[in-house]
């Protein structure tokens, strides 16, 4: 998803708005508070931006009550949305190959990952024939292993080991996920993952870019790091 990096929504500069999203993304719910403090807005002028959130598809009501709010798939898909220039086809194409093989890596056998990347789909301006595209967008479908309680753990584990800290336990319980995604993205820019859902994906233009094809024999335990 690309945006324009001077563009206002309802007065917001999007850049704003897409960085508070971002910082909320993985979190189960936020409340006015934390767009108020974020934004630098008056409660009631919070309010009724998330109401034109919500209206617009970003924001629904979040997991629990008292006017919390949590992002949409189109939500998460404006904060992971890059505000770059257009990149040529062939540049594109190029990061889409080195994503590919970044996923045969995540699937390998000896891999030590908590998860298995099951389907990779193509959406946006890559499905068109234009030369100059904006992100590859993509969404990946990812399943747990055989042993992902002890794997996740694990995957945890060293992550803390290695100097990580986590913001909630919300975002150390999501990290086995989150890391496949952050080692595919593999600092690129010019990818740009929306959230995987069946029923969504039903709506959207796309194209099936990857299946597992076989199920893998994962690792044996205390496999080698990443």
């Amino acid at each position: 998803m690309k945006i324009d990096a001077q563009q206002n929504y309802h007065g917001i500069p999007l850049l704003s708005l897409r960085k508070f999203l971002r910082s909320v993304r993985d979190t189960l719910s936020w409340n006015l508070t934390w767009l108020s403090r974020d934004l630098g807005l008056p409660v009631r002028e919070a309010q009724a931006l998330a109401e034109q959130l919500a209206a617009d598809g970003y924001i629904s009501a979040g997991a629990f009550q008292n006017a919390e709010w949590s992002n949409t798939i189109k939500g998460n898909a404006l904060a992971g949305a890059s505000a770059a220039a257009l990149v040529n086809r062939s540049t594109a194409e190029a990061r889409l190959r080195e994503f590919l093989d970044r996923v045969e890596q995540v699937n390998s056998p000896t891999a030590p990952f908590a998860v298995w990347v099951d389907q990779v789909v193509l959406l946006g301006s890559m499905l068109s024939t234009k030369e100059r595209v904006s992100d590859v967008d993509l969404s990946i479908k990812l399943i747990h292993k055989p042993g992902y309680d002890w794997r996740s753990q694990d995957r945890v584990s060293i992550a803390l080991s290695g100097g990580r800290r986590f913001g909630s336990f919300f975002a150390q319980l999501i990290w086995p996920t989150q890391e496949v995604l952050l080692y595919l993205r593999n600092r690129r820019r010019s990818l740009s993952f929306v959230e995987w859902n069946e029923e969504w994906l039903k709506t959207q233009p796309h194209r099936v870019i990857y299946r597992r094809s076989q199920p893998a024999k994962p690792s044996p335990r205390r496999a080698a790091k990443f």
